[in-house]
């Protein structure tokens, strides 16, 4: 059996997307065979060129497109790093490798998805990290009228397109019962599949060298994006305030150095450290994750993450949302993380939280989602 995994955010480094994306891969690879799986990484502004580029069975697009060829590649129905010569080349090595099944990372590759089924008609599946248009909503939540309206076109834009992947994939596949009632809403259909967000299992013993903590550490992980600034600030301004001084916030993700400019989290228990190279010390050695996440869809890379390294978490509902097992952890008010946090700090909190670490083993590793990667594709594709 050959397949084949189409995506941007192959070679993303560090942030949300890029490491789900790469859990698909290695649950493909785990289902059909390293062997059998051909990954072809879509040009993204994301990527990264400290990633492993000499791995077999990967096929990389790059490109660097002006204004006005982005603005072409979305009216041709492409993402706007993407040309349709791009996908053209991909159609013919579909054809020419005889793929029995297509695999998309994201879900409005509408140009793409009319050529395979049109010259190919092989299954295709399609996951749903998030549904787009309510995405695009939930980024505007307090937008002014004058923003909303120039994002309208922008909105219309991604609807149609993966509206387009709906109906034409044979397997459609959300995380979790919201993206579920939002895929319904807009596309008036029933999703083919769940499947949670997973992580591999990267867990050590080995733990490495304290990155630098002093006190009592609180560690943020997120890149530079919306929902993650938003809840960063808010957590800055009125949680912060009144912990105690030696209790110290670290603030680590892809862009985030910039923050150091900003006077609000100018503080001596304020630590902007921005992208690093390797995140396991940073979760290893930290007191407690904290996550103040209050807008956004899907599933939290960073929760699943946070759950891997077995560490105790202080999170949102958003945070939380489509996850078990954390509702003993629940922060929705500035009070309740300085509550939690005072406590833990009394107390004293483990550095590895067994419960958290055991919930993440049995629903959110890899291990745990392989039988369902395995029943969707003897379903839809065969032995």
């Amino acid at each position: 059996m050959k397949g084949i995994f189409v995506s941007q955010a192959v070679l993303n480094k560090n942030n949300g997307g890029g490491q789900f994306v790469k859990s698909l891969i290695g649950l493909l690879k785990s289902a059909i065979g390293d062997e059998n799986l051909t990954v072809i990484s879509l040009p993204d502004q994301n990527d990264t060129s400290e990633h492993n580029r000499e791995e077999n069975n990967l096929i990389i697009f790059e490109a660097n497109p002006s204004k006005i060829q982005m603005a072409k590649n979305v009216i041709d129905g492409c993402p706007k790093w993407v040309s349709r010569d791009i996908f053209d080349k991909i159609i013919e090595y579909i054809k020419d490798n005889k793929a029995d099944f297509v695999f998309l990372g994201f879900s409005t590759y509408s140009y793409l998805i009319e050529r395979i089924k049109k010259e190919t008609g092989i299954p295709v599946f399609v996951m749903y990290q998030g549904i787009t248009p309510n995405t695009k909503k939930s980024r505007l939540i307090g937008a002014s009228l004058l923003k909303k309206i120039k994002a309208y076109p922008s909105y219309r834009t991604v609807l149609k397109r993966e509206r387009i992947n709906s109906m034409l994939a044979d397997c459609n596949i959300v995380h979790n019962k919201r993206e579920r009632d939002a895929y319904y809403y807009y596309y008036k259909k029933e999703p083919e599949m769940y499947l949670p967000v997973f992580i591999a299992d990267k867990f050590s013993e080995s733990k490495g060298k304290n990155p630098g903590y002093k006190g009592f550490s609180l560690l943020f992980i997120g890149s530079n994006f919306g929902p993650n600034l938003s809840g960063l600030r808010w957590f800055a301004e009125n949680v912060v305030p009144k912990l105690e001084d030696d209790i110290n916030l670290y603030v680590v993700g892809q862009g985030m150095k910039v923050l150091e400019k900003e006077s609000v989290y100018q503080k001596e228990n304020i630590h902007i450290i921005g992208e690093v190279e390797n995140l396991a010390p940073w979760y290893y050695y930290a007191d407690l994750v904290v996550e103040p996440i209050f807008e956004g869809d899907g599933m939290k890379t960073k929760t699943v993450e946070a759950m891997m390294f077995g560490k105790t978490i202080l999170g949102s509902d958003e945070a939380f949302c489509g996850y078990e097992g954390l509702d003993d952890y629940l922060c929705n008010t500035a009070e309740e993380f300085i509550n939690r946090i005072n406590l833990y700090k009394k107390n004293g909190v483990e550095k590895l939280n067994d419960k958290i670490r055991n919930v993440y083993l049995r629903r959110y590793s890899e291990k745990a989602v392989l039988s369902i990667m395995k029943e969707a594709i003897k379903k839809y594709v065969g032995n």
